[in-house]
């Protein structure tokens, strides 16, 4: 993208799962994903969640 003359202006991402719990991992993963993606990490924006599981 940064060779094309682009840059990432917002990143929005949602995991969602049953485990394991990244709540306490979430600014390293913010971390990696910015510097993996060249991106400034202001722009990088991260919502972890669980899902509840299905009792049917």
């Amino acid at each position: 993208m940064h060779e094309a003359g682009y840059e990432i202006g917002n990143l929005d991402a949602n995991l969602i799962l049953q485990r394991p719990k990244l709540s306490p991992h979430k600014e390293a993963i913010k971390s990696n994903l910015s510097q993996l993606l060249g991106a400034d990490p202001s722009v990088v924006n991260l919502k972890v969640r669980l899902m509840k599981k299905s009792t049917a």
